[in-house]
């Protein structure tokens, strides 16, 4: 007797996704921070990872915007998604990373004309409201030009990370473990 309610407590427990999740998080973490090998001198591990860990800390700010309808792509609100999916255009060069992630977190989040692209304005960018908080400022390693985030390192952010895990935003849910 009992072995159906603690298989259902076993089955939504949200420290076991939690673990699982920060473990996930830690592997993927590391394998960007291998990944990322220009722009950074070998004597700059600390700033290395202050701009990986900011760049993980935007992606999951858009994923969570994204997964509250906030942002849109064309239509799809699997926004990184679909974002990465429409790179490279037929005329883009260059990574993910400096084509579409610059131009949506210092031109479309954080903007110094405060303009809300949420009206599809850009045909890059898609839908997107203007936030100007903290997270989106550029900061001095932002501007480095010769910094270079491969885009298998943002597939695997994609991919192996957010893809992975449900993450919800409603408490309210109660099919969905918060992550």
């Amino acid at each position: 007797t009992g072995s159906i309610p603690k298989a259902v407590d076993r089955a939504f427990d949200v420290e076991a996704v939690t673990k699982e999740f920060f473990a996930k998080y830690k592997s993927v973490f590391d394998a960007v921070m291998a990944a990322v090998v220009k722009g950074f001198d070998p004597n700059e591990q600390d700033a290395k990872k202050l701009f990986v860990q900011t760049l993980f800390n935007r992606l999951m700010f858009i994923y969570f915007l994204s997964r509250k309808g906030w942002l849109k792509f064309r239509g799809n609100l699997d926004y990184l998604n679909a974002l990465r999916k429409d790179f490279p255009l037929s005329d883009e060069k260059g990574t993910f990373y400096d084509r579409r992630l610059r131009n949506l977190f210092f031109q479309g989040l954080n903007n110094e004309h405060s303009r809300d692209l949420s009206w599809g304005l850009s045909p890059i960018l898609g839908e997107v409201p203007f936030l100007n908080g903290g997270l989106f400022e550029e900061m001095p390693d932002d501007k480095r030009t010769n910094i270079v985030v491969p885009d298998t390192a943002i597939d695997q952010i994609l991919r192996d990370l957010f893809d992975k895990f449900n993450f919800t935003v409603m408490e309210s849910s109660p099919l969905d473990v918060e992550v």
